[in-house]
């Protein structure tokens, strides 16, 4: 609840990230027991079937994880959410 309240207050942009992302890995966290589920602990599905299921969660979980937050944070101002980077070659602007 703090984190969500802390990115409402930088902006809605990142706001709005925050809870893509948030949702994205709340519905993927819910998928995993599911197939576990369905492969282990039930059989209901083969063992080829649960490696496609696992490996698209998987998928899913990270590069597409990381596209979402890579889209999302393609407008978002790094120093508004405190990073500060350092050019090299060129004066620090601390």
């Amino acid at each position: 609840m703090t984190a969500r309240k802390h990115a409402f207050a930088i902006g809605a942009d990142v706001h709005r990230t925050y809870l893509i992302c948030g949702v994205w890995t709340i519905f993927l966290w819910t998928l995993y027991p599911i197939a576990w589920g369905l492969s282990e602990g039930g059989n209901v599905i083969s063992p080829d079937s649960e490696a496609v299921f696992y490996g698209l969660l998987d998928l899913m979980a990270k590069p597409v994880f990381g596209a979402l937050l890579l889209w999302g944070h393609r407008s978002i101002d790094p120093n508004r959410l405190g990073s500060k980077y350092f050019v090299y070659f060129q004066e620090a602007y601390f």
